[in-house]
Formats: structure tokens, sequence, C-alpha cells
């Protein structure tokens, strides 16, 4: 949806270009329209004419968006990560689906220039009065003006998604992802992996060592009908099950919100439990350690509460988690953490490898970092980020060529007005800042018109993420000197150019 709202972005950009040119120069096509007029040319012939110049040059654009799709899909698909198909001429839904975009792009591109030609009176334009001004310049002026508002839109969109991406890479997890390495428990080491992390303990290169029931990006066991004391019964919480030994935190780097966590030497074996600070908040109760927590016929009792960690993307809210201590007979003990130190991962892999092919020989050595997983999780966004970028600098380049072609007619038809100013003394700078002012103008009402279109669209986005970045004001005030920037390095080359004019070229036919 975000990709196809791009590209009909990009599309109405272009269309408007096609228009604000095509109106542009009708002052060069009004004696045309005016002497076929005359000759006895009927309305629907002159309107088959401007619609078929337009249909051609849309036909021909097609034709070259095709050729230009087969060449870039390869890239394109490698930066979707998507199995994207070649374009198929067999394929009847994407050939009517074709023809009516370069159908429906055609009209709307040759509508008003055609309308507008038609207007024109005869008499009025083969006297050398074309309508060169009035509702042509209004219209001109529009279209920019929704030119520029969509390019600030664009602007807004691809800034608040690189925002919002980034702020999720860099939100605390509640635990430190780097230097974790882990492998699966499979095999003979399904039976010895106490004695596993007793040996890995040894190694001067490995700080800590921890048996889990799965990996924080891959929590799957959950339940509800969980029972406490002064329960509502309307609410039925959904909690999620990690098994875990003692050495989670010091593995980790977690911490304890109250309470105590696990410890073997404590007795703490058994019917305990830890709990998330999520679930603390659904229990509505301010001193959860020593309750019990029970279902059916198993209870327990919550001797801690562990501060809230992320267990799923951070896309959705933390819920609730209830840890269990590890026993070594439990089958869903299924993978060894081991923190290594600083600055010695490889001697560490290789000691991880040494000690786990001596354990489990029939097994290949496996290994993974922790941060790989979640950089995996925020790879989709990243793709996003990088194909809006894309898409957006299109779309503002396609705005920049019409601009620029806009700029140098409008240069054009004040070549004698600049001429005769140069000449009572304007200065070079003075020249620029005049055919400057009037698109200045129109950025500026492109921004009161695409801040809170843009605002409203992107709150609503945000609204999918349980932890979301701020819609900040540096972010709107960015786009609009961009805006201004744009606008103004498209325009000061034609500006500058016809600033440096000789008023005597300009002036001489007369």
């Amino acid at each position: 949806h975000l990709f196809g709202m791009i590209a009909l972005f990009v599309l109405i950009i272009a269309c408007i270009n096609f228009m604000n040119l095509s109106t542009a120069r009708s002052a060069r096509r009004a004696r045309e329209v005016g002497l076929k007029k005359v000759m006895g040319a009927q309305r629907k012939e002159l309107i088959r004419q401007f619609f078929t110049e337009s249909l051609l040059i849309t036909c021909i654009a097609m034709v070259l968006a095709v050729c230009l799709s087969e060449l870039f899909m390869p890239t394109f698909r490698t930066l979707t990560m998507r199995p994207l198909s070649a374009f198929r001429f067999d394929d009847p839904l994407l050939l009517t689906g074709l023809l009516a975009i370069t159908l429906v792009t055609g009209f709307l591109a040759g509508l008003y220039p055609a309308l507008f030609l038609l207007s024109f009176k005869p008499i009025t334009v083969l006297r050398n009065r074309a309508l060169t001004g009035g509702k042509g310049r209004f219209l001109r002026k529009i279209l920019v003006v929704i030119q520029f508002t969509l390019s600030i839109l664009l602007i807004i969109c691809t800034t608040v998604v690189m925002k919002q991406t980034r702020f999720m890479q860099q939100k605390p997890l509640g635990f430190e992802k780097d230097q974790l390495i882990y492998i699966p428990i499979e095999g003979n080491l399904q039976k010895s992996f106490s004695a596993l992390k007793e040996e890995l303990l040894q190694s001067p290169h490995i700080e800590s060592v921890s048996i889990t029931s799965h990996s924080p990006t891959g929590i799957y066991s959950n339940g509800q009908d969980w029972e406490w004391e002064g329960r509502d019964p309307n609410i039925n919480p959904l909690v999620t099950y990690f098994n875990v030994d003692e050495d989670l935190l010091r593995t980790f780097r977690m911490e304890m919100a109250a309470g105590r966590f696990f410890s073997n030497s404590l007795n703490t074996v058994g019917p305990n439990v830890v709990i998330n600070e999520s679930f603390v908040r659904i229990m509505e109760t301010d001193t959860p350690v020593g309750e019990s927590i029970w279902r059916n016929d198993r209870s327990f009792q919550i001797i801690g509460v562990i501060k809230d960690f992320h267990f799923t993307p951070v896309t959705q809210n933390i819920g609730p988690i209830m840890l269990f201590n590890v026993f070594e007979d439990q089958w869903d003990s299924r993978f060894v953490f081991i923190r290594t130190a600083p600055d010695r991962l490889s001697e560490s892999i290789r000691t991880i490898e040494s000690v786990t092919t001596r354990f489990n020989p029939d097994f290949p050595f496996e290994y993974h970092f922790l941060d790989d997983d979640f950089e995996q999780m925020y790879r989709g966004f990243e793709r996003v980020m990088g194909i809006v970028r894309i898409f957006a600098a299109l779309a503002i380049f396609i705005s920049c060529l019409g601009l620029f072609g806009l700029a140098a007619f409008m240069a054009e038809q004040r070549t004698k007005e600049i001429g005769v100013r140069k000449v009572l003394g304007a200065t070079g700078l003075r020249i620029v800042l005049l055919l400057s002012m009037e698109f200045t103008r129109l950025v500026l009402f492109s921004i009161l018109f695409a801040w809170p279109v843009a605002y409203f669209l992107m709150a609503l986005w945000l609204q999918e993420f349980a932890y979301r970045t701020r819609l900040s004001i540096f972010i709107f005030i960015l786009s609009a000197l961009s805006a201004f920037a744009i606008a103004w390095l498209t325009v000061s080359f034609q500006s500058i150019r016809a600033a440096r004019t000789n008023p005597v070229d300009a002036l001489s036919y007369e």
C-alpha cells in the first residue's frame, strides 16, 4: 500500500509537469489552434488531436517504463527481498491494468491543455493577443502547489519512517544483546548441558552461561486461565512462559524490580515463579512478592519481579511473562546462552566449539549471535526505509524537472521585462530574487497544505507501533527548508542565466 501510494504520487507529479509545461507553451500553439478554427476545424477534431498527442507521449513512456522495469527488476528484487516476477505479456490482468493506467494518465494529462487551448478565440489569437496569463498562470500556480505539497509529504513521510526505524533499533531492550552467543541443545547435550555449562565457565574468555527454553526473539509458549487473589473475572491475559536457570540475570544483564531471582543455593527450585512488571500491572497489586498464582491443580509462589524486557518485536507491547526454573531433566531446555569477554570473540568461539564437539560429537557445531536475530527482526523496516528513500528522491527529482522547465519558460517570457529592469539599474541579484520570489510564495502555500496532512497520516501510521518516536516540529521545519532549497536551486539556474543576459539582446528587436 505504501509503495502504491508513492507510485501514485510520482504519477500525479509527472502529470502535473506535463499539464504545466503544456499550458505554459500555449502561446506558441495558440496561433495554430486559431488558424485551424478559421480554416474550419471542428472542436472534436482539435480535442482528438491534443488527446492523441498526449496518449502518444504516454504510450512511449509506458514502453520505456516496461523496459526499465525489466532492467531494474533484479535490483528491485534484491532490495525488497521478494520473489517478484518479470513482466509477462501473456498475463491478461497485468496487460489490462497497464493499458488502463496508460489511457487514464494520458487522458488526465491532456485534458486541461486541450480545453485551455480550445478556449482561445481565433480573432484574439491571430491579433497576437493570446491569453498567455490569466487562467493559465493561475492554473500553473495551483499545479505547482499540488506538486510541492506531494513532494513535502514524501519528505516528511521518509523522515518519519527513518526516525521510527532508528528508534526501534536503538530502544533499550531490558537486557544487553551484544556479546551473546547461543547454541541449540540437541543430541547428547540434552542429558549433559549442566556439565557443558560448568566446563565452559572454566574458560577465561567466557563470562557467564545460562540455560533457557527459548531465545528472547522466539518465545512461543503461552497460556491463559491463571488465577490470583482478587482477580477481575473480566481479565484473562495470555501469559508467556520462559524457562530459565539461576544465571539468566548475569548472562543477559537483566535487573530485578522486586524480590529475588532463582537460586539453587536457596532452594527456589520447585513451585516458584518470577513475573515481569507488565504482569504486576495486570494483577493490580502493589506487593506481588509472596502471593500465589495458580491454574487447575498447579500453584506457584511469586518470589520476584523482573524488570520488563522485550521478548517480542518492539512494535508490540511487552506482555505478561512467567519465568520458571529449568530442571536438568526437563524437555524444554533448548538453548545455551554464552556471554563472551569483550574483544575475545574468536577465542571464545574456538573454546565453545571445542567443548561442544567433545560433548556432542555426532552433531555439527552450530552457533548464533543474538544481536543478529534482532537485526533480522528489523531488516524488513530497513528495506522499506531504503525503498521509500529511493521513490521519494525520484518524485522530488521529477518535481525539479517540471519546475526547471517552467522556470525556463517564465524567464523566457519575461526577457523584455528583465532587459528593461537592467537598463534602469536593477542588479543581477535583484533579478534573481524577482524571478525566485513567485516560486517561493508557491512553496510557502504548499507547506501550509502539506504539514497538517502529513501530521495526520504519520500520526495514524505511528499508531501501529506500541513504542514510537515523537512527531517533532523539527521534522516539519526540515521538510520546509528542504522544499525551499529544492525550489531555489532549481529556479536559480534559470534566474541567474536570465539575469546575466545582455539587455541589448533582449530589447534590440524593438
